[in-house]
This record gives C-alpha cells, sequence and structure tokens, in this order.
C-alpha cells in the first residue's frame, strides 16, 4: 500500500496507531510491515505530553526516605568514628549491636548523669566556695571544696561501666549455677514458702521448674524470656538465703555468693539483648518485670525504666488493663496480677526519674487484685498497701510537681498539699494499725517491709509539706515545720533501720536501700542540710553524719549507693567545715553586747553576701533544683529536663526562682 500522505514522517522511534491499539510490535517503518499485511492505513499521530506523576507507596514516602538519610549519615559518622577509635572496644560493640536490640538505645557515659550533674554543679561549687570564703582561712575548707570538685568531675572514680556486649540470642555459652545447687533450691521452694514466689505469686513453683528444665536440658529451643526468667528468680532465690537454710541443704556460702553474681550477669547482659519486636505474650511480660526488679540492684535506673515502659505497652498490646472482672480463670488471676506489678514499678520509676507513666490511668478498666482471692493473707495486705501509696505518688506529682501543678497560685498548691497531707497520714494509720495482718517492726523480713514503708512515708510527706510557703521567711533556706519535721524523721529512720538490719545482713541492707529510693526520692537529707546551714543547728549536721555513715558498707557493695554516700559525705564534709569556721570565728570576735554565738556569727556572714533579693540562697535556687537530677542514684544525663520539671524549682517556697 503506499504511504499515507497525512502520517506524520517516521524516524522519531514511535510506534502508529494501529500497532499501539493492537498491543504488537511496530518496526517504526512508512507504513509499518504490520499496516501493510493488514491493508490498513498507518498513521502516527503525536498526543500532548501528560505529567507523570510518582506513584507513593506512602503518604510518608517522602518523610521516610529523609530518615533513612539521616541515618545512613550518622552510621557513616559512626564508622569514621571507629576507624579513628578503633582501640576502643565498647564503640565498636555499639555499632556491631545493631537497631533491633534494647539495648541499643543507650549510650555509655562514665555515670549516669554526669554531664547535666557536671553543667549544674559547677555554679553549686562557686556557691559553696564563696560561702566559705567568708569565714576565717582554713585549709580544711579547701579540702571540702576541692572534694566538691571531684563530685561533679566527669573523671570521677565512681564511674559506672557501659552496657554489656550484646549477645544476639546466643546466651548457650554463659555460666550457669551447678544443676546440683538448681536442684537442691527448687527441692527447697517445693516444700517451703520462699520470698520470691510470696512476692510474685504470679510465677509459680512448677513452671519455674519447667523452665529450670528447659534452661539446663534443653530438648528444643529456649527462648531468651525464659532464660532471664530462670537467671532472675534464681537469683532472687539464692539472695533470700539465709546462713540456716544454707547449712540446712548443705550448701556452700562462697557457692552461693558467687551463683548470685553470676545470675545477676546473666541477666544484665540478656536483658540488653531484648528485641524491640517481641510479642505480647505473658512470659514476655514477665522477663521484662523480673529484669528491671533485678537490674536495679546492679545498674542505672534509666535502662530499667525503659524494660518497665516496654512491659507496660505489652500490657496493653496484650488487653491486660482492661481484663474482665467476672473471670475467676487462674490465668487471667496471673495476667491481673503482673499488670498491676507492671503499673506499680511503672509510676515509682516515672515519679523517681521525672517522667509521665506509660500506663494512662483513664485507660484502667482492670480491678485492683482481691485479698483474699488473688493474693495470700497477710502478705496481700501489704501489696494492696504498697499499690496504694504508689497511686498517692502519682497524685503527688500530677498536683503538685508537674509543670501544670506549678503554674497555680500559691493557696491552690498549700490547699492540695494539706489534702494529700491528710490521704499520707490517713494511710500510715491503716499501715501501722496492723491492716495487713503484722506487726511492722518484727524480725526478718517483716522488719525490713515495715521500716521501709515508714521511711518512704516520711519522704514523701517531705516532698508534700515542702510546697507550703512560710508566711514570713526569715531565711532563704527555711522550711515549714513539718517539712522539717518530717525530713528529720526519714533521716532517724534510715538510721533506725540500719541498727536493726544493717548489721545482720548486708545484703539485705543493700536492697533496702534500693528500694526504698526506687519508691520516691530521697530529699530529706537536703533539707535537712539545708535547715542545718539556715539555723546553725548542730543536730542536724549529727543528724546527716549518722545518715552518711549508715551507706558505708553497701557502698562497697554497689557503684549507686556509693555514688550516693560520696554526695552525701561531700556534702557533710562542708557543713563541717562550715560550722568549725563559724565557731573559729566566734573565738576571735571580741565578746561584746548583743553577741549571739555561731548563729550570729553566720547571720553576720550571709548579711555581708551580695544577695540579690529575699529569695535568694547561699546556693541559688536552681542550683539546689539541678542537684535533685543526680542525687537519686543518678537517674541518667537525658533526665535534666524532665526531672527539672517535676521537682521544678524545688527549694523555693515560692516557686519562683533568680538565677
Amino acid at each position: 500500500m503506499e504511504p499515507n500522505p497525512d502520517a506524520e514522517p517516521r524516524g522519531r522511534g514511535l510506534s502508529c496507531d494501529t500497532c499501539r491499539a493492537r498491543k504488537i510490535k511496530c518496526d517504526r517503518e512508512s507504513p509499518c510491515s504490520s499496516c501493510r499485511a493488514a491493508n490498513v492505513i498507518c498513521r502516527t499521530t503525536k498526543g500532548p505530553l501528560q505529567k507523570r506523576q510518582r506513584v507513593l507507596i506512602s503518604p510518608r514516602y517522602e518523610e521516610e526516605i529523609a530518615i533513612l538519610n539521616s541515618r545512613f549519615a550518622r552510621l557513616e559518622k559512626l564508622l569514621q568514628d571507629a576507624l579513628a577509635n578503633s582501640h576502643s572496644p565498647s564503640l565498636t560493640d555499639k555499632i556491631l549491636a545493631g537497631p533491633s536490640n534494647l539495648g541499643q538505645t543507650l549510650g555509655s557515659p562514665s555515670f549516669e548523669g554526669e554531664s547535666s550533674f557536671a553543667a549544674h554543679s559547677k555554679h553549686t561549687v562557686l556557691e559553696i566556695e564563696r560561702l566559705v570564703g567568708q569565714l576565717p582561712y582554713s585549709k580544711d575548707g579547701d579540702v571540702a571544696v576541692a572534694s566538691l570538685r571531684e563530685i561533679v568531675n566527669p573523671g570521677s572514680t565512681n564511674a559506672q561501666g557501659p552496657e554489656p556486649t550484646i549477645l544476639r540470642q546466643d546466651f548457650t555459652g554463659l555460666p550457669l549455677p551447678t544443676r546440683q545447687l538448681v536442684i537442691k533450691t527448687l527441692n527447697y521452694c517445693k516444700n517451703n514458702t520462699t520470698r520470691l514466689f510470696r512476692d510474685y505469686p504470679f510465677l509459680h513453683v512448677a513452671t519455674f521448674t519447667k523452665m529450670c528444665q528447659q534452661v539446663y536440658f534443653p530438648t528444643g529451643e529456649c527462648s531468651l524470656s525464659a532464660f532471664i526468667i530462670v537467671n532472675s528468680g534464681l537469683c532472687n532465690l539464692f539472695r533470700d538465703f539465709s546462713n540456716d537454710i544454707i547449712d540446712e541443704l548443705g550448701l556452700d556460702a562462697a557457692e552461693v555468693a558467687k551463683s548470685v553474681s553470676i545470675c545477676a550477669a546473666n541477666v544484665r547482659r540478656a536483658a540488653v539483648d531484648l528485641s524491640l519486636a517481641l510479642d505480647p505474650t505473658f512470659e514476655n511480660i514477665l522477663a521484662l518485670l523480673l529484669s528491671a526488679s533485678t537490674r536495679m540492684d546492679w545498674t542505672n535506673p534509666s535502662f530499667d525504666w525503659k524494660l518497665i515502659s516496654y512491659a507496660a505497652v505489652l500490657c496493653q498490646e496484650a488487653g491486660y488493663h482492661r481484663l474482665p472482672d467476672v473471670s475467676t480463670s487462674d490465668e487471667v488471676r496471673q495476667e491481673r496480677l503482673v499488670f498491676w506489678y507492671v503499673w506499680g514499678f511503672d509510676v515509682m520509676f516515672s515519679f523517681n526519674l521525672g517522667r509521665s507513666p506509660t500506663l494512662p490511668d483513664h485507660d484502667i478498666t482492670t480491678a485492683r487484685p482481691r485479698c483474699p482471692g488473688d493474693v495470700d493473707v497477710p502478705w496481700g495486705y501489704g501489696f494492696l498497701s504498697w499499690l496504694d501509696s504508689i497511686e498517692l505518688q502519682h497524685e503527688i506529682y500530677q498536683q503538685l510537681y508537674s509543670g501544670r501543678a506549678q503554674a497555680q497560685p500559691p493557696e491552690v498548691k498549700t490547699q492540695r498539699a494539706q489534702v494529700l497531707a491528710e490521704k499520707l497520714i490517713a494511710m500510715r494509720h491503716a499501715f501501722v494499725a496492723g491492716k495487713d495482718g503484722r506487726t511492722p517492726g518484727s524480725a526478718g523480713t517483716d522488719t525490713a517491709a515495715g521500716e521501709s514503708f515508714e521511711l518512704m512515708f516520711y519522704t514523701l510527706l517531705t516532698l508534700v509539706y515542702r510546697v507550703i510557703p512560710l508566711v514570713e521567711q526569715i531565711h532563704p533556706l527555711q522550711v515549714c515545720n513539718d517539712c522539717m519535721s518530717a525530713a528529720r524523721t526519714a533521716l532517724n529512720i534510715q538510721n533506725r533501720a540500719w541498727e536493726r538490719i544493717g548489721d545482720s545482713n548486708d545484703e539485705t541492707w543493700k536492697l533496702f536501700i534500693h528500694w526504698t529510693l526506687l519508691c520516691c526520692p530521697f530529699v530529706p537529707f537536703i533539707i535537712v542540710f539545708s535547715h542545718a546551714i539556715a539555723a546553725g543547728d548542730e543536730g542536724d549536721l549529727h543528724l546527716l553524719g549518722r545518715t552518711v555513715a549508715s551507706l558505708q558498707s553497701a557502698a562497697q557493695q554497689s557503684p549507686s549507693i556509693a555514688k550516693l554516700h560520696h554526695v552525701f559525705s561531700t556534702y557533710h564534709q562542708v557543713g563541717r567545715v562550715y560550722f568549725d569556721r563559724a565557731h573559729q570565728a566566734e573565738k576571735q570576735q571580741v565578746v561584746g553586747e548583743g553577741h549571739g554565738g555561731v548563729q550570729s556569727i553566720m547571720d553576720e556572714n550571709l548579711t555581708n553576701m551580695p544577695f540579690n533579693s529575699a529569695t535568694d540562697v547561699l546556693l541559688p535556687m536552681p542550683t539546689w533544683d539541678r542537684l535533685l537530677d543526680e542525687w537519686n542514684l543518678g537517674i541518667g544525663e537525658e533526665n535534666a529536663i524532665e526531672v527539672s520539671s517535676f521537682l521544678g524549682n524545688y527549694f523555693s517556697a515560692t516557686f519562683e526562682f533568680q538565677d
């Protein structure tokens, strides 16, 4: 056929309209072979160009691309740093850990909160130095100030090491306690009541025995969660063995102590390797809960809070926060118990670290455990009292120390504080009256439980009374009488507990300190220290010295307690030097009319100091506030802002500070 005169000239590489309509290959001649064979007109038309739109996989496609680019940039920087610091094994381990592990989200500072502690304490050191400098020269004063500089030094000897190397789910090569020791322990648990299965009623002896068999005699694949539960449980069992029980079972005390260290180290290593994609199963939630409760005696609370927060998320995914109240099955009972344990730990860690709890109260419909029923008497009443105290802690944070609460006028905060104080006092009366069927202060573990409750109560009461402003504040560090009385009582209880518990069992005393300081911030020490300086009360200084001495033995076994002891002892030393210089100034001063002793010397030095207003203090208020960020066993450098909002402007009666 003849070429179509209307057709566009070929050679542009376009297929004809007929071939495109028939979806066949065109040889792009004019006319093409297909059109010649079909005896049809071969025409090629040029349609208008249409703008092609890229198909997006999701609305966040561009955002995800940007995130990937930023991650690649950070990875490239990490690799460059690794090459530049190839001698540092901790950095290499961090790079090889991979992004799928819970432990990968942690850094490895020399100790928790070091950066914020050092940054916010430098001004404190200068103010202390200026305060001590107002008194006659003493070499001890320079030593005290040097000690203060030491506790904010990034190279402090109290530093904690980095988290252990990632396991990558391979824990078969880790050491374990001997089989003979485990078998004797399990047989003892079957015939006797132990603290582990009493404190965690959702963990049964038979279930725990099966998990031990999975770890020691694996016939199939053993999960990482089961490995953690076994090591955490054995650690608690061995740790609670008294010398009488060790002798009764024919065990070696040194072997038991070594097994405690082995199990605790295994929990530390395995917890870091927990995946961020765990299924919301009872076993995984239990593993996270026991990991946090075991690790808190050995490492930093910030990572333990991450474990508990993750457990709280899994509880929500599993629906534990909305369990039916009518169900009486054993499975639902265990789920209810483990949920309220996770809730309690979540609120405790959040209260101590200045964060909001993961589980919102308005979304919880699961009923509280029943006693008797879900938990046994008499321990069950103590557990319910613990839940009540945790709920009050949450109220204290929301109504007194949250960002919204601090914006309230003093009258509102005073009214709220009085209501919360009444609730705390009522809770203590119920506990002391023997609601739980026991007498607090009896021998054994009841002594520790009773003293722990009392110490927690007076510490919380100190926090509540602290927000009540004085009608007339004579001294900038002065607090109301109720606050001062509660703080003194808390320190006296701490010292009394040391006399009852510390001399008999160092391990029990160490756990007592960890658990009481976990429940609430230990601020009474700071209140008493401030009053000692403000009022010139050497009795308060002596009380501080006894508190420092009570931490000495436990500080040798726990890095976190060692840090707390170091800070407390340093500030006690500063107070001691201040009083010594005041006495020296008193001796040098000419005795005349109106001479008022040590307090007059202190008042004179305060008058000579360049205060800007009546709200200024020897240590500036924001500095005192920042100190609280780190006094609770080193709570993490990333928490400075959160804790500051939690205990915001803590040492001002009106919460209005000047830098």
